[in-house]
């Protein structure tokens, strides 16, 4: 659902009646604040399980590629916070290594560089 808002996201809406005249402005959420709501009881509890993590990363990996410019800093923001909740330090190498990967692919997507260690 969130790849789908993606593609049509705007951060304002207008809304005109039959004749064309201005009648509603909306100013929706942010996309940055629909990850939030979609995904933050995920870190949360999710924080301490690497393959539920990896799968979130994925999944804004996903976004940020399909949707480019229109979301990818909302993505990367709401990636960094995510990211931010992995104890990277104390990870298996195996795990890091496909953590990194993962993160290093949301990287790219959305333009930015990201060093975990």
């Amino acid at each position: 659902m969130l790849i789908e808002l993606g593609s049509v996201y705007e951060p304002i809406r207008y809304f005109a009646d039959d004749d064309e005249n201005l009648r509603i402005i909306v100013d929706p959420l942010t996309f940055e604040e629909y990850l939030y709501k979609s995904f933050y009881q995920i870190r949360l509890y999710g924080y301490h399980d690497i393959s539920v993590m990896n799968s979130v990363i994925e999944v804004l990996y996903k976004m940020a590629h399909v949707h480019g410019d229109r979301i990818k800093h909302d993505v990367w923001r709401f990636g960094k916070y995510m990211i931010k909740a992995v104890d990277v330090e104390n990870m298996d190498e195996l795990d890091f290594n496909h953590f990194n990967h993962q993160v290093q692919k949301l990287g790219a997507a959305c333009d930015e560089e990201i060093q975990l260690r």
